[in-house]
């Protein structure tokens, strides 16, 4: 009887290699390899004996030929017609084998397109958190510039009001500021000479 084809759940299922096939199918019809063996042999045998120059032993091993070639060719036909049957099982195993294999690649293939979506999905939020961070820091810069530009022109209003207009110190560029420091570094480099 036919064994049935490998369950695809068996854990322990190996996909079938060349030589593994090889032997199965010699283990299954041992007849053709026998028979494949004996056409060799009665060849091999002819050539000898058309060597030694025995005609009538080279016709006999001719003859064998035909017969075990013959009973090959009748093992590869009864074989087929037995085996016929869990060939076709075989096959569709086989191709139910190699659409699960690629339904198993394409879901490997989304599942690693969908991790990396969701990864674009994580940068983009990061990006937009510290886009946001920055907007808001921005904005509290902006707020404490304003306070102090407030905060400055009330000074100066209320310099006004009390007439210290000239109080204030004097700022890089304007006289008082730039004499004082030009004649103190004067000063130090001449050493106290004028």
């Amino acid at each position: 009887m036919p064994s049935p084809p490998p369950s695809s759940f068996d854990p322990d299922y190996i996909p079938e290699t060349p030589t593994r096939r090889l032997f199965r199918r010699m283990r299954e019809e041992p007849l053709i390899p026998l028979g494949l063996v004996l056409t060799v042999s009665a060849l091999i045998g002819a050539g000898r004996a058309l060597r030694a120059n025995d005609h009538q032993r080279a016709n006999i091993m001719f003859r064998r030929r035909v017969y075990a070639q013959g009973f090959t060719l009748l093992c590869v036909c009864a074989g087929g017609l037995y085996w016929s049957k869990d060939r076709e099982r075989r096959q569709q195993f086989d191709r139910l084998e190699r659409e699960r294999v690629a339904a198993d690649k394409r879901e490997r293939w989304l599942a690693e397109l969908q991790a990396r979506d969701d990864e674009e999905k994580k940068a983009k939020g990061r990006v937009g958190l510290l886009k946001e961070k920055r907007r808001q820091r921005e904005e509290v810069i902006r707020e404490k510039i304003r306070e102090e530009e407030r905060v400055e022109r009330e000074r100066a209003v209320e310099r006004e009001l009390n007439g210290d207009i000239g109080s204030r110190e004097p700022r890089k560029g304007e006289d008082g500021y730039e004499n004082f420091v030009q004649k103190a570094a004067k000063l130090v480099w001449t050493g106290g000479d004028k």
